[in-house]
């Protein structure tokens, strides 16, 4: 037992390794959290009045976490909508919690974020992106693309949508499959707006929106000519970004969070 230094009640811990150089407050804060302030938000299938959380995500609670019974933590369903938890009870696999209280649910998002696949920096547009608010993120190839992601990189992007998702508290959206430009033409039955580097007269702000609309970013070098034909034949919306040249991930959070505020 270890009485924090300034602490109201006194928190079980275990102790702190010598290189931490932590108080003996800083310890009991690091270890014990008070009731209801995880930051982290936990995913479960639907909100009841008992809800039982498995997997990974008790795994989480348990190993990483550290949770207890009688600690309160925030949970999010697939639906968005969100709720307190009490926990209740441990098992080896298995967390059991009792709700306390159901908050606002989270907005699904409508807009799906289509960016040809960058060099370097598309982890980044993926956690921003969810911070933000997305439904989806639709990785593409497109001529002048020049990583070729494996299937393990959009497991591993979807990971980091998950972990941006549960700390920001916003929707968890999902990353599509690589597709090519042409694919997503094709299978697109919402709004395309098309952010074109040729475009110099229409703004964002100037766009009537729809009620699902998806946004085309392309890579380094931009859409080729043919490219750039192939989507504004497609009934898309073309806009300008201004008349710096942005790199792809500050292009791409640029518009989508323009969007954002006009929905």
């Amino acid at each position: 037992m270890v009485k924090g230094d300034g602490l109201s009640t006194v928190v079980r811990i275990h102790p702190c390794p010598p290189f931490m150089k932590l108080t003996t407050s800083q310890c009991a804060a690091f270890f014990g959290r008070k009731l209801g302030e995880t930051m982290r938000q936990i995913k479960v299938k639907s909100i009841s009045q008992q809800i039982e959380i498995t997997g990974d995500e008790a795994k989480h609670l348990i190993y990483s976490l550290r949770s207890r019974v009688g600690e309160r933590i925030n949970v999010v369903d697939e639906d968005g909508q969100r709720a307190i938890i009490e926990l209740v009870n441990f098992s080896k696999d298995k967390v059991t919690g009792q709700l306390i209280k159901e908050l606002s649910p989270n907005q699904r998002e409508s807009i799906t974020l289509a960016v040809s696949v960058p060099k370097r920096g598309f982890d980044n547009i993926i956690r921003q992106a969810t911070e933000i608010g997305v439904l989806a993120i639709q990785p593409l190839i497109t001529e002048r693309t020049v990583l070729q992601p494996s299937i393990s990189k959009q497991e591993r992007w979807q990971r980091i949508a998950k972990e941006a998702a549960e700390q920001s508290g916003a929707f968890e959206p999902t990353i599509k499959p690589i597709i090519s430009l042409k694919e997503l033409i094709e299978q697109t039955t919402e709004q395309i707006i098309f952010c074109n580097e040729t475009e110099n007269q229409r703004k964002v702000s100037e766009v009537e929106l729809k009620d699902k609309v998806t946004i085309i970013i392309g890579c380094e070098g931009g859409f080729s000519e043919s490219e750039i034909n192939f989507i504004k034949a497609a009934d898309s919306v073309s806009v300008t970004l201004g008349n710096n040249i942005l790199k792809v991930d500050t292009a791409a959070i640029f518009a989508l969070s323009a969007i954002k505020a006009l929905s």
